[in-house]
This record gives C-alpha cells, structure tokens and sequence, in this order.
C-alpha cells in the first residue's frame, strides 16, 4: 500500500491507516541517517540534541541541525504518527509536525517527526492584545474545521485511535477503556460510570441525571486533537502566525462535543472566551462536565 498517495476525499477508512510496528515513509532527505534505538537509549551516537521532555513515561529529543524530533517511552504509540500522516494526506490547511516514520523495539516506540520552530502560545499569552489572539483562534478555526471535516466510512462508526484502538484521553486515567466504543452513548455510558458507587443515589440523583442529559448519545463523531492546551499550540515569537499544533497523542475519533469541552477545560482564564472562535460551542456540554469535575469524580 503507497501511504502517501492522495485521496479524492475525505474518509479516513480503516484500511488507510499505516499499522505496521516499524515503518518509514521515505520523505527523510538528509543524508544522515535517522539515528537507531540502540544510540537513542545510550545517546552514544554524535549528534548535537537537546531533551525537550523527560518523565517516567516519555522522553523527547530535538536535534537542531536535523530539525528532528524524537519521542520514546511507556506514552508514546502509533496514534500520533497515525494521526499525521492523516493530516499530511487529507489536511494540508492544517500545520503539523511531518512523520518520517516510527519503529518498535523491545516493546518501546519511537517516533520521528520533524521540529516546529517557534514559542508555545501560552508563552505568550500574557503579552497578546485581544485582536492578536483573536487573529491565533481564527487561523486555530481554519485548521480545526479541516480535521473535523475528516469523516468515517458509514460501516466504520466508531470512537477510538484512528486504527480503531481504545481512546487515549487521559481523563481516563485509571480505568481505561480497553477497546473502541462503537457508538457515542458507550462513550457517554463510560465517561459516567466513573459515578457509579461514589454518587449518592447513582444512578436516580438528581445532580448526575441534569448531568448526564446535558450529553447528547446521538452527538456526531468528529476526529478530534483532545489536548488543545495554548501549551500545544506553537505560534511565531514575533508575531500571531500559528507555526503549528503539536502532541497528538490522545488524538483520534471523538464526540462532536468533546474537543470544545476539553479546550474550555484546559484553557486558562485569558485564553478560554476564544475557543468560541476556534470551535462549534458546545456550552451546555462544558458546564455539565465542569460539575461533574467539581464533584471530584474524574480528572
């Protein structure tokens, strides 16, 4: 299968989806080798890097003369290289790291991706007048409406990673679904059981029931980012161009709903009255979830 090969539309079936463990999409033209796994864990190799990121979980590096990124660790999967060669296939208004490919060894993933120059909008956040941010969530707007345009084959619903795994929001932090839902009420159904044995009269109380039916089961499925913190959105240090958005690791197919409920969450106060630019308002939605939150229930 030529991964790189364009598409008339935009459906994203199952079959188009790169799965292979290791697999290279030959648009790497520096005549330095990508370095291997081995060198990336013993850093014995000569490349001048950078950690960008360093936990349990994930480690980040960033090669400058390379302009290359790679992610390694216990968080990193496929999903986030799925998810941009996606966006390189369907969504050239959409500005992203490009993927040259990924690798599995020992278990462990590596992702290869190239650098976006640039500063974190939440950098500069403070400093922005409000026509310089509503300038950043308009060009947001433009490229958020190309990935919500992508859609499923009709014989294909379902909410998950793109190759049809289990969701990666990290709202589900403890009990993690363990395969896709097939349909929105099964997300909603499983987003609430977090309730159940912790809600007094669950499921009758009348704060879960207000709750519960501000979620629509019928909502549309739209592929979503789910993480647009301003801490993944890199704009230029000088003026309001958005350089690109970043870490798509939670990434995949989602309630309509849920990619505004989790933007206003993770917005900071400056920020929050311009994810109405950005997306669809879904406000009903964000204040039912904002008191589910306040109960001490998820998140």
């Amino acid at each position: 299968m030529d991964h790189l090969t364009a598409e008339s539309d935009n459906t994203l079936g199952l079959s188009m989806i790169p799965r292979d463990p290791t697999i290279f999409f030959n648009n790497w033209h520096d005549a330095q080798k990508l370095p291997a796994p081995a060198q990336i864990r013993t850093s014995a190799f000569d490349f001048h890097y950078e950690t960008l990121q360093q936990s349990s979980s994930q480690r980040i590096l960033y090669f400058p003369d390379l302009g290359l990124v790679i992610k390694h660790g216990k968080r990193t999967t496929m999903v986030e290289g799925q998810t941009l060669w996606a966006i390189s296939r369907f969504c050239p208004a959409v500005r992203a790291s490009t993927v040259y490919g990924w690798c599995t060894d020992n278990s462990e993933v590596f992702m290869y991706l190239s650098y976006i120059a640039g500063v974190t909008l939440d950098s500069r956040l403070e400093t922005l007048s409000e026509d310089e941010l509503t300038d950043v969530a308009r060009q947001m707007e433009t490229m958020l409406g190309s990935i919500r345009g992508l859609r499923q084959p009709l014989e294909e619903i379902f909410i998950g990673t793109p190759d049809r795994g289990p969701i990666h929001d990290q709202i589900w932090r403890h009990d993690k679904p363990k395969c896709a839902f097939s349909a929105t009420r099964e997300f909603n159904e499983a987003l609430f059981a977090f309730a159940e044995g912790r809600v007094p009269q669950f499921p009758e109380h009348e704060l879960f029931q207000y709750v519960r039916a501000s979620f629509s089961d019928t909502a549309s499925i739209r592929f979503s980012h789910t993480d647009l913190s301003p801490l993944n959105i890199i704009i230029s240090p000088t003026s309001t161009e958005v350089m690109g958005i970043i870490d798509w690791q939670e990434s995949g197919w989602y309630p309509d709903f849920w990619e505004y409920v989790k933007a206003r969450y993770l917005a900071p106060v400056k920020w929050d009255k311009y994810i109405d630019i950005m997306l669809r308002p879904c406000k009903r939605e964000f204040e039912a979830l904002s008191i589910y939150i306040s109960c001490g229930l998820i998140m």
